[in-house]
């Protein structure tokens, strides 16, 4: 599992990597709001945790951007603030979850277990017939057997069982995908032939002019 913290906070910017470390999780590390937002690529997180309370930038504005771009990653907001006017917006723009500090940091992980099951995450996904996704470990099973795929078709896959049911714009998937580099739609719709011939079965369905959709 791989999580997004967002903190300045001195207490916490070290106890929570420390602890989910020891659980052999990997966690990157932001004290800026503006930091997390240029240099992270939030749809290859797992989970976000963010502060509230930071001094530079602006949470809610980060909920903001990832409702606009379609990034459905869950985030769990951790605050001093108890006012019910920040919870109700942290939810209203789409937080999973609001833990008021000072907290436990076995709590928190006791929440991020809850919201990735209510997420689906460590459940393995039935795509079609004996093919299986499972999320937490990004591996595509035939028969039981895994599916060798290139770290790109593992991606795609990744991206869109984890959004399954959901249009997947081909712009939001290429820049999952490719991040600053050159976008190339031709080159992503071949790696989703790639991954169907390989499997011998078409599992990702085109919307022309749209984007990709596992149904």
């Amino acid at each position: 599992m791989t999580i997004a913290l967002l903190t300045d906070d001195i207490f916490y910017k070290r106890r929570i990597p420390f602890y989910f470390e020891t659980q052999n999780y990997s966690i990157n590390k932001y004290e800026d709001g503006d930091e997390l937002l240029l240099k992270a690529n939030l749809y290859n997180f797992d989970i976000l945790i963010l502060d509230i309370d930071i001094k530079n930038g602006d949470v809610f504005e980060i909920l903001e951007y990832m409702e606009s771009n379609s990034i459905n990653t869950p985030s769990i907001i951790i605050s001093n603030k108890k006012e019910i006017s920040y919870i109700k917006k942290a939810f209203y723009l789409g937080c999973y979850d609001y833990i008021k500090k000072p907290f436990d940091i076995e709590e928190l992980m006791v929440r991020i277990n809850n919201v990735l099951r209510c997420t689906h995450y460590n459940k393995e996904i039935r795509i079609n017939g004996n093919l299986k996704y499972n999320l937490s470990k990004r591996e595509l099973h035939y028969q039981d057997q895994i599916v060798n795929l290139t770290n790109k078709q593992h991606e795609i896959l990744y991206f869109l069982a984890k959004n399954r049911g959901q249009i997947v714009g081909q712009d939001i998937l290429s820049e999952y995908l490719w991040e600053d580099e050159i976008k190339n739609y031709k080159t992503l719709a071949s790696h989703i032939r790639d991954i169907h011939k390989k499997i011998g079965k078409k599992i990702i369905k085109n919307i022309k002019g749209v984007g990709y959709i596992i149904e």
